[in-house]
Parts: C-alpha cells; sequence; structure tokens
C-alpha cells in the first residue's frame, strides 16, 4: 500500500485514524513534491514519521520538473514527472516489501500443515526492469493488470495451488497541485 502524502502538509494525509486503520499492512509512506517543500523540510518530515511509524517505510518523490517561461510573465511553468532517481527509491522499496511478502508469517511457519499449503499473496517472479521503465499506459500492465471478477466477491482467495499472477499495489492519497 502506498499513501501519498504531499510533504507541504502530510499531517493532512496521514491523520492517526489512517495510522491505526493501515496497522498490521504493508505500507510506504510516499513524500510527494520535495522539489517544491525543500530537502530540509521533507527531511524533517521523513525523520518525524520513521519516528513516530518506525514499522513504515518513507520514501521521497520529486512530482514536478521546471520548464522555461513560454509566457511574457516570466513565470516558471512545472510539469508533473518522477525523476528515475526517485523512481529507482520507490521501486526498490516497493521491492524490498514484495520479498518480505515472499515469506510465510509465523503463524504459517508454525504450523507445519498450513506451511506445506501456504502460497504467496503476490506474483512471484516480477519484471522489475520492466516496472522501473514502465511509462503511461504500460505501468499498470507490465506485471499484469486486475483480475477478471467471478462475481463471488472474494477474487483476492488463491488456492493452495495457484499463484497470483499480480502484483497490486494500492494507492491512498490525492495530488493537491
Amino acid at each position: 500500500m502506498l499513501v501519498l502524502l504531499d510533504s507541504r502538509c502530510p499531517l493532512l494525509h496521514f491523520p492517526p485514524s489512517l495510522a491505526t486503520y493501515l496497522s498490521g499492512r504493508k505500507v510506504i509512506l510516499v513524500l510527494t513534491k520535495v522539489d517544491i517543500s525543500g530537502a530540509a523540510r521533507a527531511a524533517a518530515w521523513t525523520d518525524y514519521f520513521r519516528e513516530r511509524y518506525p514499522h513504515l517505510r518513507v520514501v521521497q518523490v520529486e512530482s514536478y520538473v521546471g520548464r522555461e517561461p513560454d509566457d511574457l510573465q516570466g513565470c516558471k511553468r512545472h510539469i508533473p514527472r518522477l525523476p528515475i532517481t526517485f523512481r529507482e527509491r520507490l521501486v526498490e522499496e516497493i521491492k524490498q516489501v514484495h520479498a518480505e511478502m515472499l515469506q510465510p508469517p509465523d503463524k504459517v511457519k508454525a504450523n507445519a500443515k498450513w506451511f506445506q499449503q501456504w502460497n504467496p499473496p503476490v506474483k512471484v517472479d516480477i519484471d522489475w526492469v520492466g516496472v522501473l521503465n514502465a511509462e503511461g499506459s504500460e505501468v499498470g500492465t507490465v506485471v499484469g493488470t486486475s483480475r477478471p471478477s467471478d462475481g463471488k466477491g472474494d477474487d483476492a482467495t488463491l488456492t493452495s495451488v495457484e499463484e497470483s499472477g499480480y502484483l497490486t499495489i494500492g494507492l491512498i492519497g490525492k495530488n493537491l497541485g
């Protein structure tokens, strides 16, 4: 689960109630727009979240790149973009969470029958280079899209012999522009 937090005011997007709701889940806090808020503020927020929620990962990302003014007013314009260095950091964190999800939980390890039948809840083999380099409409299709519904409402349940064909990443947050 990625929680997008505008680095100008991240607590607006991560109140204690959301932190409580997400406890026990694999969560990465993504501080966005660090290029706008500044390195010092982003570092202070990163330290705050790491101290307050040591079990959560925190990643900083830039969101915009400046372009030259295109009018007589001289106002600098920004266009949305996630530079490769920030994308690499984010994908690396996702890879680490994915690796954790490939390991059975302690309660499964402690029960031989459960352990024998356990399958990871996520796709085992991921094309991480493809994920890193995907752009536009490719982003959701590199490792698969949503599984078709069977109409029973519980599409996330897998049998003991079935591997998930998809890596699903949930997003919480909004773009404040």
